[in-house]
């Protein structure tokens, strides 16, 4: 069973029967991104629609699963239902492994919301005054689970204009903003300058306001990041950044109800934007090198 090759036979196929894409997907009742991820190898068709698929492309179901036509005399019936069988075990531990990575990549989001109304002052959890190093470790659980499913099941790539690569780039705009809006606005106002014409008074209220809508917006970007990984797509760069810039902005949060001494800022600062900086850039090294924790792996493996 080899995704690649029989993603090559459907698109060859496909266009013999000069079908498109949404034309096979209509057929089929699947979508147009279903059969593009068919034949880009990036997922194999569901074990429920390998009939019908092969039945419309004038092929065998075995010819599918083996990702070539074979001649009869070449692959006995026995070896086709072995292979069939086999897809349909690999395919009910891959929908398992889809139900829990949602349970935790759920938890995750709810993790992130909890210390969003803790750090930023929320009238529910704000009393516990949570210090910044559990938002560092909180972090680094959620950075880790997305790195492990990243060297387990590697990152994916999209085109440069892709709706993801879009995404990264609201995530990566947004975090920058974070950084230079409330950096910029403190340090105006630590030599006695007030931007926009505000109030002394109103300057903590609107950088929170602009680190809630940072965090409200990233919060989104992972909730699609969810859904679309829960249809069969891989984790990439965008989950990191969003989680990132969401405890980024639970981290400024946290300083300015935190602040007494606007000399001190500084500091704190450059510590909680470098600390979550080193937490993204490890996740995503740790992600994209397989090797590194393959080893681990087995050994859980094993047990």
């Amino acid at each position: 069973m080899d995704k690649i090759k029989t993603g090559r036979l459907i698109k060859e196929a496909r266009k013999n029967k000069n079908y498109t894409q949404s034309e096979l997907g209509d057929m089929l009742g699947v979508t147009n991104k279903a059969i593009s991820r068919w034949e880009n190898g990036d997922s194999f068709p569901d074990i429920g629609v390998l009939e019908e698929l092969a039945n419309t492309l004038d092929l065998r179901v075995q010819d599918l699963v083996i990702g070539e036509i074979q001649s009869d005399d070449k692959i006995s019936d026995e070896t086709a239902i072995a292979e069939i069988v086999r897809l349909s075990s690999v395919q009910i531990r891959e929908k398992k492994r889809r139900i829990l990575g949602n349970i935790v990549f759920s938890v995750i989001l709810v993790l992130a919301v909890f210390a969003s109304v803790d750090g930023m002052g929320g009238a529910c959890l704000s009393h516990l005054g949570a210090p910044k190093i559990e938002y560092y470790i909180l972090l680094a659980f959620s950075l880790g689970v997305i790195a492990y499913e990243g060297a387990s099941r590697g990152y994916e790539y999209h085109r440069k204009w892709s709706g993801a690569s879009c995404r990264n780039l609201i995530a990566f705009a947004s975090f920058v903003w974070a950084v230079f809006m409330t950096t910029g606005v403190s340090m105006l106002v630590s030599n006695g300058i007030i931007p926009f014409d505000m109030e002394l008074s109103s300057v903590g209220p609107f950088i929170m306001v602009q680190l809630t809508i940072i965090f409200v917006i990233n919060a989104l970007l992972m909730f699609f990041e969810i859904l679309r990984w829960s249809k069969g797509g891989h984790v990439h760069i965008g989950y990191t950044i969003n989680l990132g810039t969401m405890y980024l902005s639970v981290l400024y949060g946290d300083l300015l109800h935190r602040l007494t001494d606007i000399d001190d800022f500084s500091r704190n600062i450059t510590e909680r934007t470098l600390v979550v900086v080193m937490e993204i850039a490890i996740a995503v090294l740790v992600g994209k090198s397989k090797s590194m924790l393959y080893p681990i792996m087995m050994k859980t493996k094993q047990r």
